[in-house]
């Protein structure tokens, strides 16, 4: 019984914030407080493997800046409700906050979605990502960087990447967009984390990926 008054209360409470902040809040904010009103009082919103629960682990992992793991889940969401606006936005800023040239043009596209469906999510990204400027389908851009050379725009020549690099690019590409080089299981995917591990200088754990890696196709000269 004890346990019960104690969801009982905690329920209460939570729901009492949900109003409190009604008018503080956009409606990201409300659309999580809603879902962490529905798990503390077993709510069918956040059941076993509901979208609910899964955009709750994806939260967690954003909160924690944990951003690689936040990204997983708020795919996952998307893979069963393509237009799923919240999950839609946080997987791009999830995608952004990882300093990654491909996963930034990839969150273009669910950017765009997440606009489309709630246009008042884009002054919640000028919180979100401040100084930057999102236009989907256009790379991201320093909204405080003046143009230079008497405003003409810059032009960077074209460098085509080949070999090592080029390998990497395309590994890194994958992973992003869920291509099939880097699915479950997939000499891709311990390459990827391979990689990973090479970039922060955690060598150890690199030499490991990449041996698995190695052990599924051992004829990859870059691996």
């Amino acid at each position: 019984m004890n346990f019960i008054f104690q969801k009982i209360i905690i329920a209460t409470l939570l729901l009492f914030s949900v109003f409190l902040a009604n008018a503080q809040t956009d409606s990201l904010d409300n659309y999580i407080n809603r879902l962490r009103l529905s798990q503390a009082s077993g709510g069918s919103e956040t059941a076993f493997l509901s979208t609910g629960s899964d955009f709750l682990y994806g939260q967690d992992y954003f909160d924690a800046g944990n951003y690689s793991s936040a990204t997983s889940y708020f795919q996952g969401i998307i893979r069963k409700e393509k237009d799923h606006p919240y999950a839609n936005y946080q997987l791009a800023v999830s995608l952004l906050k990882q300093n990654d040239a491909e996963k930034a043009k990839l969150a273009q596209i669910h950017l765009a979605s997440a606009f489309k469906a709630i246009p008042a999510l884009k002054e919640r990204y000028q919180k979100d990502m401040p100084g930057t400027k999102a236009t989907p389908n256009e790379p991201i851009s320093n909204a405080s960087e003046k143009p230079k050379n008497n405003g003409a725009p810059r032009k960077t020549p074209a460098v085509e990447k080949k070999g090592l690099d080029s390998y990497i690019e395309k590994i890194k590409h994958s992973r992003s967009t869920g291509g099939a080089a880097t699915a479950m299981l997939t000499p891709g995917l311990d390459a990827f984390y391979g990689i990973e591990y090479f970039e922060k200088g955690e060598f150890r754990s690199a030499e490991t990926n990449f041996g698995l890696s190695l052990a599924n196709d051992a004829t990859n000269p870059y691996v």
